[in-house]
């Protein structure tokens, strides 16, 4: 399944804010001028909303995970899922859930950055 554009450029966007300390105001312009304007409106909600409940989403994840360590993807997907379940009225939850599993499969067939 194909995921949405919104979601990939908020996960993108949330990945380069984790690994490479940036900041969502220098990212989320560049990010969002090839999306289209519904497109725009989701990838800001999730990504400002994400790092706006970024503890509480992470204390559900550390709960639910049972304290295991997981990788930075499948933590990012993960809180994009919560997120989107928990706050967004208008998300279904099948396809939050979908789309969480399709960036992590996304993220792992992308070759990594060695630093």
């Amino acid at each position: 399944m194909k995921i949405s554009p919104a979601r990939a450029a908020a996960f993108d966007v949330l990945c380069r804010i984790e690994t490479e300390n940036a900041f969502s105001s220098a990212l989320l312009p560049v990010f969002e001028e090839t999306l289209a304007a519904n497109d725009r409106g989701l990838c800001h909600e999730i990504t400002l909303g994400v790092l706006r409940r970024k503890l509480y989403l992470d204390r559900l994840i550390d709960d639910l995970s049972k304290g295991r360590k997981l990788d930075v993807e499948v933590r990012i997907a993960l809180q994009i899922g919560l997120f989107q379940m928990i706050f967004l009225d208008r998300i279904p939850t099948h396809s939050a859930i979908n789309e969480s599993v399709e960036l992590v499969s996304r993220a792992r067939r992308a070759p990594r950055k060695v630093s």
